[in-house]
């Protein structure tokens, strides 16, 4: 055994530590504030459309403008975070969407492109973000728990959707929208501090520096394994497993890994498209169509997080015990009936309540719910040397477009220069709905080029991820 294989079998073999728990949590609220941040806008818009005299389509610009940013961002973060490590890339992340958020608390009355620059910048800071944030902590923690980590992690995202829903609630009457988006730039400012103190990831500064000292340093503060600096370098100092991988990779090297392509990239954006048109335009159009405030269609959205959060939690461990691609194909078949039947019944009232929010709460246990297994599976599908470069790339490109196309759908469909009458976009909502649908139904297509990754190690995945290349390449020059 060599340096490198005694690092990663003291990863592997170790038990969450207190130090693990460090590193998630601060994962987790990074995640909560990129999505708090992200998705308050739609809740934000529902409160302003009203005093400000822009169109339809200006709107839907500001919308549209974070989309636009959460597509390259997470390319460029993602290739830097593989070039120069996890952790000084994770900050400069939160950096540049904190200054975002803090920004958008001078907007003007009406100020609607200032706005949609600003949320340009979130939207790139915040979607790099995400591509560094898992491949850190999938790099720490040991394999076998390294699917329900993940799970668990993205958990948490629909909190930080939750947290928009209860600012936009209950703190606009009492700071004022710009002040709601103000919350945004204040706890993430702090977690740089936090993350002052988290080493680089050990399997980073074994492939990409082979740094085997550092690497020691970092998984013996992990899993609080003493002297193993010392018991590395008693060991041979030839590392087979650096040769195989470590090298300087570009961006280009993607294309090298096609099905990887087709399973990242193609997942999040069917997913993206369904997942990002309904839920960034639902407050609005449930606030128009069933003539509620804004503030009440955003204290009922509290219910229909609070089911997406719950469905994360259990498609976690299902996705760690029964695989990655059946609870895929489940959760989006399942949801995307659902988004179709909430088009349908959207003008419904179920006594009290609105029909749309219980079909949606239910639509949102599978749909959001099935996220958790949609991450752990992307990020498996890409070699050490690209592991966030291919995770961005996925969420920038597949993601990034998907984001646009979902909300572009309803704006298309409800019209692009006026506010409409509140029957008219409930005459545009279903035709939308349905379409949307059926493109999260298409997501079973992507998953089919994807490896299951349930229960292999890091180093399992990258064996079978390059034995699938060679393969086709062979199959390519014959």
């Amino acid at each position: 055994m060599n340096g490198a294989e005694k690092i990663i079998q003291t990863l592997d073999q170790s038990k969450l530590t207190s130090n693990h728990y460090k590193v998630i949590i601060t994962c987790i609220f990074a995640d909560m504030l990129e999505f708090f941040d992200y998705f308050l806008i739609g809740f934000v818009l529902s409160l302003i459309l009203g005093d400000w005299n822009i169109t339809f389509g200006q709107t839907a610009f500001i919308l549209l403008s974070a989309g636009v940013g959460a597509m390259f961002g997470p390319i460029v973060f993602g290739h830097l975070a593989d070039k120069f490590g996890r952790r000084s890339v994770f900050m400069i992340t939160l950096l540049v969407f904190s200054v975002g958020s803090g920004l958008m608390f001078f907007t003007p009355h009406e100020g609607w492109i200032y706005l949609s620059v600003l949320r340009f910048i979130v939207g790139f800071g915040v979607g790099g973000l995400f591509s560094v944030d898992l491949p850190l902590v999938q790099e720490y923690v040991p394999s076998r728990m390294r699917g329900q980590v993940t799970g668990i992690i993205t958990a948490f995202i629909p909190v930080g959707i939750l947290l928009g829903s209860l600012s936009a609630g209950f703190l606009t009457d009492i700071v004022g929208w710009r002040g709601v988006l103000l919350v945004g730039a204040v706890p993430a400012l702090l977690l740089i501090a936090i993350r002052a103190w988290i080493p680089e990831s050990p399997r980073w500064l074994i492939y990409k520096k082979n740094d085997l000292e550092q690497a020691a340093k970092s998984a013996g503060w992990i899993t609080k394994t003493k002297n193993l600096v010392e018991e590395i370098k008693a060991l041979p100092s030839e590392n087979t497993v650096v040769s195989k991988v470590f090298e300087i990779s570009k961006l280009t090297d993607l294309l090298k890994y096609p099905r990887s392509c087709i399973a990242g990239w193609g997942l999040y954006f069917f997913h993206a498209i369904c997942y990002y048109g309904v839920v960034l335009w639902a407050p609005t159009i449930v606030a128009r169509t069933m003539e509620l405030p804004a503030t009440e269609a955003a204290r009922w959205f509290i219910i229909v997080t609070c089911t997406g959060v719950f469905g994360r939690f259990l498609w976690a461990f299902m996705g760690e015990r029964f695989g990655r691609k059946i609870c895929i194909i489940l959760t989006t078949v399942i949801g995307a009936a659902l988004v179709i039947t909430a088009g349908v019944y959207q003008p419904a009232w179920w006594g009290p309540i609105p029909a749309v929010i219980v079909i949606m709460a239910i639509m949102y246990f599978f749909m959001d719910g099935g996220l958790a297994a949609v991450s752990m599976f992307i990020i498996e599908q890409w070699p050490q040397k690209l592991r966030a470069s291919g995770l961005g790339s996925s969420y920038g490109i597949g993601s990034g477009l998907g984001k646009i196309i979902g909300p572009m759908i309803l704006a298309f469909v409800a019209g692009q220069q006026n506010f409409v009458s509140p029957a008219l976009v409930t005459e545009a909502v279903a035709p939308s709905y349905i379409v949307m649908g059926l493109f999260l139904a298409c997501c079973f297509i992507p998953v089919l080029f994807g490896i299951e990754g349930r229960g292999k190690s890091i180093e399992q995945m990258e064996k079978l991820i390059e034995n699938r290349r060679l393969k086709e390449s062979k199959k390519r020059a014959a």
